[in-house]
Parts: C-alpha cells; sequence; structure tokens
C-alpha cells in the first residue's frame, strides 16, 4: 500500500521489517517503560534482540540461497565495518583484560552500523517515509510533554528531555532528534515540499524547548542546517524569506535563553565560542575539554607512539550498571568525564586508527550522498538528509555521547536514507506531500 509523506498508514510487513521500524522508534519509548512504568533497565535490550532477529533473517536468507549476496552501493561500507571490527578485536589481544569488557564494547559501538545496515535492507522507500512523518508527529508531543515538564514539573536544562525522560543528560537525545525534525522540515519547504507556515512553525517550536533546555549547541546546529539546506536546494525568493524569518526566529529564541540564563548574554560571539570550543576543561579543572580532549589524553594517559596509535583496547574504558561490564579504569576516571565525548571516549580505547576509521565511516555516507544528489540519482530528499546528516554527526562526536546512547539508532536511520533511496528494483519515489 502506497503512503504519502503527508501521511502515515499501517501495512503488512515480514518481521525483519517490522523489527527495523521498532528499532528506531525505541529511543522514544525507553523514558515512558522505564521512568514512569518502573520497569527495569534491561528493557533497553530489546533493541539488542530485534537486530538479533534481523541478522537471523539475514543468515537465513543466505542459507537457503547457499551464498551472502551484498549490495554493490553498501559494500564498501560492509567492508569499512568489518575492517573496523577485526582493527578492534586484533588490538585487543595486545590489551586483553577481560572477554566480558571487549564484548560490552563491542556491542556499545557496533549495534549502530548493523542496525544501519538493517535500516538498508529491510526499509523500503515507503516504509522510511513513514517513519519521518511518524518522527513529526512525535515531535509534537515532545514539544507538548517538555512543556508540562518545564513550567508545571520545573524540571530545566540537562534533566528537560520531553519525551526521553528527565534524567540527567536525557537531552543528548533531544539534540539529535531536534536536528532531525528541523533538517527534514526545513529540506522539505526549500524543496518546495512543505507549507512555509508548518516549517516557521516546527523550526520555532525547536528552538523554543532548546531554549528551555539550555541547549546551546543547537543554535549553531540551526544554524549550519539553515546553510546546509541552502546549499544544497534550488535558490528561490521564498527560500530567502523563509531564511530570514528562521534567523528572526533564532535571535527570539536566543533572546529567551539568555532571559532564562543570563550568564550566556555574549554565547552567539565568536570569543564565547572559541573559549568554550578549545577550553582545557569541560565542568571543572580536572576534566577534560571538547576539543583538547585528545591531546590531553595524549599526554596521561596514552603517552607512548603505540598507545596513541592503538589505544587501550575496545571496552577497557567503558561502563555499565552491570559489574561484569564495569571497568576499572571507569571507577579510577570517571570524574574527568572522558564518556561524555564520543571522541574521547573512542581514541581511549582505539586510538588514532580506531578514531579515524569511526571518523572515515560518516566521510564516506557524505561523499556517496553527495555523488548521488550530483548525478540525480535515487531519491534527492533523501541524499540531501545523508550528506547534511552526516557533516552533523561529525560535529556530535565532538559534542557529546549522543552516538554511543540509543539516540544513535535515528541518526543511523537519517544516514541510511541515501541508500533506502537508492535500492536496485525500489519502486518509485513517491512525492512528499505538505507537511
Amino acid at each position: 500500500m502506497n503512503s504519502e509523506f503527508g501521511k502515515i498508514r499501517i501495512e503488512k510487513r515480514t518481521l525483519p521489517e517490522w523489527a527495523a521500524f521498532l528499532i528506531a522508534l525505541l529511543p522514544f519509548t525507553f523514558s515512558f517503560l522505564v521512568e514512569l512504568l518502573g520497569l527495569p533497565g534491561v528493557v533497553r535490550f530489546v533493541a539488542d534482540f530485534l537486530i538479533l532477529v534481523c541478522m537471523v533473517a539475514v543468515l537465513l536468507k543466505s542459507s537457503s540461497q547457499g551464498k551472502v549476496s551484498v549490495a554493490r552501493d553498501t559494500a564498501p561500507f560492509s567492508c569499512l565495518i568489518a575492517v573496523f571490527l577485526l582493527y578492534t578485536f586484533v588490538s585487543y589481544l595486545f590489551n586483553f583484560q577481560s572477554v566480558f569488557y571487549y564484548i560490552w564494547g563491542m556491542r556499545n559501538n557496533f549495534r549502530f552500523y548493523v542496525a544501519f545496515l538493517i535500516f538498508i535492507s529491510f526499509f523500503k522507500e515507503r516504509h522510511a517515509l513513514n517513519l519521518l512523518k511518524l518522527f513529526d508527529y512525535l515531535f509534537w508531543l515532545h514539544f507538548a510533554v517538555s512543556c508540562v515538564q518545564f513550567f508545571i514539573l520545573g524540571y530545566q536544562q540537562d534533566y528537560l528531555g520531553g519525551l526521553f525522560g528527565v534524567e540527567k543528560g536525557c537531552n543528548s537525545y533531544v539534540i539529535v532528534f531536534l536536528i532531525i525534525v528541523v533538517l527534514k522540515s526545513l529540506l522539505s519547504f526549500m524543496n518546495g515540499e512543505e507549507k512555509t507556515s508548518a516549517c516557521l512553525l516546527r523550526c520555532g517550536a525547536a528552538l523554543f524547548i532548546s531554549a528551555l533546555a539550555e541547549l546551546k549547541v543547537f543554535f549553531i546546529m540551526f544554524i549550519l542546517i539553515m546553510i546546509g539546506s541552502a546549499i544544497f536546494t534550488s535558490f528561490s525568493i521564498k527560500k530567502t524569506i523563509l531564511l530570514i524569518l528562521a534567523g528572526v526566529m533564532l535571535m527570539i529564541a536566543y533572546t529567551v535563553l539568555v532571559s532564562l540564563f543570563d550568564s550566556f548574554e555574549n554565547f552567539l560571539s565568536f570569543d564565547y565560542l572559541f573559549e568554550q570550543l578549545f577550553k582545557d576543561n569541560y565542568t571543572s579543572s580536572e576534566d577534560l575539554g571538547r576539543f583538547t580532549a585528545i591531546p590531553q589524553i595524549c599526554d596521561t594517559f596514552l603517552t607512548s607512539f603505540s598507545d596513541q596509535a592503538f589505544g587501550m583496547g575496545l571496552g577497557n574504558c567503558d561502563t555499565s550498571t552491570i559489574p561484569l561490564f564495569n571497568t576499572a579504569f571507569y571507577d579510577a576516571y570517571v570524574d574527568i568525564h572522558y564518556s561524555i565525548f564520543s571522541v574521547s571516549f573512542i581514541f581511549l580505547e582505539t586510538g588514532f586508527v580506531g578514531l579515524t576509521l569511526f571518523t572515515v565511516f560518516f566521510v564516506a555516507v557524505f561523499v556517496y550522498s553527495l555523488v548521488n544528489f550530483r548525478k540525480k540519482r535515487g531519491n534527492k530528499f533523501f541524499n540531501q538528509m545523508g550528506l547534511i546528516m552526516s557533516l552533523l554527526c561529525l560535529i556530535i562526536m565532538f559534542y557529546n555521547s549522543s552516538l554511543r546512547t540509543e539516540a544513535g539508532y535515528i541518526a543511523y536511520f537519517i544516514m541510511a536514507l541515501p541508500f533506502i533511496g537508492c535500492r536496485r528494483g525500489q519502486e518509485q519515489s513517491e512525492v512528499i506531500g505538505n507537511g
């Protein structure tokens, strides 16, 4: 059954297709299940179970066909992921501490790559369009919940997470979600496929709740999304007017942020941004800075050339509420906050080689999406989403650890869109309806 972008319709799907769909939706449910219903935190492993279901389905299909088939456009990415995994295994042989540490580290880092390949394998274009539209509905629910949390329940800053709960750090999920919703809305409008009022309303609401939650980085992301969307869409007077109006909304939201937290009065100044990005510490004199973490780690922990190249071993710096997976390194150095930045976490465990492989993935997605976009191959909108999201992920990896949390599933879903739009034998791209 066909589905327009402006409508959501339920259709028959295979078990792996439903599993892939649920993997992308589960991040929105965990806080409800754990914080409100009181279910044990183990419920978060449902996504892992669904990933295993999809992997078994692939293996059964390959067994029935007598061969393992890999699509030509995803083969380089599958090889890159395999090389990264093999590298972590070999390097761990020289940094062995516990097989459980490695298993936990492998799970925390590679589940998103597997989900990425699952989305490509089991999502049809109409499935992806349906999910993107569902994100729009979830956004307004998130907006309403955030307002209740702030104005009635008194939650703010790191504890204002909307659908993602009220635990400290929940807004790392919010950042990824807001980026996706605003990116989708701005691109849809600039492609002539969304109403001006709908786009402005969504952008304004996103900026408003980001101000309430003190998500300073989203203001920067919003500017980058506007620039990227303008570059990769055709020029029009209508688009120019919207960019001006979006800029006005940005200033209004910035005013709200300053009125709530007057310490951020100079936040959008170049001097303030430079100081925040490159200061030596994040919250205290003993922890790491975002863009200074790597040299600090080299001076403190990875002092030799081999250590800097290969790290301390995947999983050897990881943490978990399950004692079997919690490392002594984390207990000893949790106060330096290396775990709140993806880049410092990856570098500590896998060194420059691992960090390079981690970064190359995003660069490769960008290149693939850009080539498709320039050659007008596949779904133009999907290519635009993928290439801009891959660039933003390069920033997110320095800003926080969102790409290591369940929020990573929706980020990798967006990066899978260009591949979904180019699948061989796929039905003709559908027209994106009004938002």
